[in-house]
Parts: C-alpha cells; structure tokens; sequence
C-alpha cells in the first residue's frame, strides 16, 4: 500500500529504494522577514536542475563576494511541478546591495506564518514533502500566501548518502477567504 502511494506520487521512476524510506516532520511556524539574491532560469529536463542550480549559486555566490555580503541560507523557488520547470535559485544575504541589471536580481520575504515540512530524503523523491505541506494547510483551513520555497540545509557535495540530505519546504501562509 506504502509503495503504491509512493508510485502516485512519484511516478514509477522516482523511487530508488523503497525500502528505505525519507523522513517528514511538518510544523507550523514564524518565519522572520529575508533579502534575497536570485537568478530565475527554466530547465526542460528534471535532471539538469543541479547543474542549472550550481550555475547560478555560483555567479550569486561571486557578487556576494563583490559587494562584500553576508550570505545566509540557499534556497529554491519553483513555480511549475512538470517540465519546463520554472525556478529561482536564491541565496539568503544580509542587506540589499547596490545591484546592476543582469541575471541577479535581489527580492526579499515578508515573513509571517508559515507551515514548514523538515524533508531528509533523496530529491527525487521531495514531492512527498509538497504533499504533507498541502495536506496540512488543509487541515489548518490555510491556503499560500507567495510561492512555496525549498531552503537547502545540507548538499550533495557534503553527503554521500542521498537519504541524509536535508531540506526544508517552507510555505507562507494566510487564512483561506483572506
């Protein structure tokens, strides 16, 4: 039954090993206002978003040395759930920076209520953290409040094992009818 769940989920391609399986933890929470850089960009297959990802933390990653900012956390906005994906990368930075036209542009996060899904899991399987998040604004009768956003605590770079990556699916909220 939990392996055909995963399946409608996931599609039969997205599970690499069921028998282990990610872990979810889901809280309602205060997130505190952020500036943000990002670079939005559209990826036409599911697996070039590392590479289109890495591409653009590293240019972000470039002015923040530049203009001599305090980087915080990385982050993922994305805007479709089916290819083309639309998607900003964004690194949290400590101040808005004098910025020129280009790629990087600066945004920020009002802050407020939000619902949050701890994910420590492989990737490809992270769309069972947008299904625990909707499932919670559903029962806290709360509708989206902005798009949600992946904060990434952790990288494939720092962790062999793609069961011990960790990500937060954060949503801003508000009161549905609101």
């Amino acid at each position: 039954m939990l392996t055909t769940l995963l399946v409608l989920l996931l599609g039969s391609h997205g599970i690499a090993d069921t028998s282990r399986l990610p872990v979810l933890t889901v809280e309602g929470a205060r997130m505190n206002p952020m500036y943000y850089l990002r670079v939005r960009d559209t990826v036409v297959a599911e697996d070039s978003i590392g590479m289109v990802l890495g591409q653009a933390y590293r240019e972000m990653f470039f002015l923040i040395g530049q203009r001599k900012l305090r980087p915080g956390r990385m982050m993922g906005f994305y805007y479709s759930s089916a290819p083309p994906f639309v998607l900003d990368a964004a690194i949290e930075v400590d101040r808005v920076p004098k910025m020129e036209p280009g790629r990087i542009r600066i945004d920020s996060i009002k802050g407020g209520d939000a619902v949050i899904v701890h994910y420590k899991g492989p990737y490809g399987q992270v769309a069972l953290a947008y299904a625990a998040l909707n499932g919670r604004m559903r029962e806290l009768h709360v509708v989206g409040d902005g798009p949600p956003f992946e904060i990434y605590l952790n990288s494939p770079a720092t962790v062999s094992d793609p069961y011990e990556l960790r990500t937060d699916v954060c949503q801003l909220v508000r009161p549905a009818g609101k």
